[in-house]
């Protein structure tokens, strides 16, 4: 069994830091090569300032961070890139990595709703990865888009209430200060303090959230047609957005219905055993004053389905109103951790070159 070769883009900021700490003991992706700025271009790993409690290879922190500029050497032998830069750098530079034949698997934004790149959530809309295989036939390479960290996690607790009748959501965040980055609000204006807006975030809720739940038909995407409004606040948590949903359905249900359809809830990683799936992507708590960040945040756990799976509570059903509480961790499943359980999908359904000896049979 012969990993693939993956490299991380933007490997100094929170995220590029949680791919590498999942890629650094991987079992089917080898991490071969770090990029970031210029500022940072030249050091080790190790030299960055760690994360207190961190633990990594010693040939993990040894490795160079290559410029940005320098991707001939950076990805000559490479497979998979796996992507955390700012939108305005990934914008050019995720399609001249497709050119070059690679498998991009991106946190960025800046394309998400192009047409023939798909948004994913593995447990949701798996088959929307056939427009990646699209891709491969007309560029050589593909792009995989994560979703927003809030999508990321609303999508999962929606998927399970189409089939019940989902009509209208309402949602309003309490997202945590790791999800703004590093040149987020400065830790003094969070103190005591909840800011009620956050840029550009409602709207790329609402888009992504129909876009993805939407059909493919004829290699493209129909967007589902719900009534969705959204309210974001940023909070002084370290990781963990909280999602107040209220879920209107087109008929009345009962509570042990949805609390059966949302704990039951799997999907094709759990079905394939990927390495980076939670066994339950969906966890419903029954106490009432969960879930929280503090405990809550890596659930999914142990090992590398940490932080994977949403949970769930305060359930409440009434009439055809469903309410409830969940938490998404924004770094894990938010971001990296669900790249990296893209490109697994990606390996089992052979949409990269010389997957069949990293990841077995689909």
């Amino acid at each position: 069994m012969n990993p693939l070769n993956s490299v991380v883009l933007g490997c100094t900021g929170l995220v590029g830091r949680r791919f590498v700490h999942r890629l650094a003991c991987h079992p089917w992706f080898k991490l071969t090569g770090l990029a970031a700025s210029s500022r940072s271009a030249g050091l080790d790993f190790g030299d960055l300032q760690q994360t207190p409690g961190d633990t990594l290879p010693k040939g993990i922190l040894a490795m160079r961070i290559h410029d940005l500029d320098d991707l001939d050497n950076l990805c000559r032998d490479a497979k998979i890139a796996f992507c955390a830069l700012p939108g305005r750098i990934a914008e050019p530079l995720e399609p001249a990595l497709r050119q070059r034949g690679l498998r991009v698997f991106t946190n960025a934004a800046s394309h998400r709703m192009d047409p023939d790149i798909p948004i994913l959530i593995p447990e949701v809309n798996p088959d929307h990865l056939e427009l990646a295989r699209a891709q491969t036939r007309l560029e050589g390479g593909a792009i995989v888009t994560n979703a927003n960290c809030v999508t990321a996690g609303l999508t999962m607790t929606l998927a399970p209430l189409v089939s019940l009748g989902l009509a209208r959501v309402h949602l309003v965040t309490c997202q945590a200060l790791s999800g703004a980055g590093q040149k987020g609000p400065r830790a003094i204006a969070m103190q005591a303090n909840v800011l009620p807006y956050i840029e550009g975030e409602e709207e790329k809720i609402t888009q992504e959230t129909r876009r993805i739940l939407g059909s493919l038909e004829s290699g493209q995407i129909r967007p589902r047609q719900i009534d969705i409004s959204v309210t974001c606040c940023r909070v002084p948590v370290i990781h963990g957005h909280l999602l107040h949903v209220t879920a209107e359905m087109a008929a009345p249900v009962n509570t042990e219905e949805v609390r059966q359809a949302l704990a039951s809830f799997k999907g094709r990683p759990q079905a394939l055993r990927l390495p980076s799936a939670p066994p339950s992507p969906l966890i419903v708590r029954q106490e009432p004053d969960r879930p929280q960040p503090r405990l809550d945040v890596n659930a999914g756990g142990p090992g590398a389905g940490s932080g994977m799976a949403v949970t769930i509570g305060r359930l409440r059903v009434q009439g055809n109103r469903i309410l409830f509480t969940a938490l998404v961790h924004n770094l894990e499943r938010g971001a990296a951790g669900t790249s990296i359980l893209n490109a697994e999908l990606a390996v089992k359904q052979r949409l990269i070159p010389g997957a069949e000896l990293a990841g077995g049979s689909p």
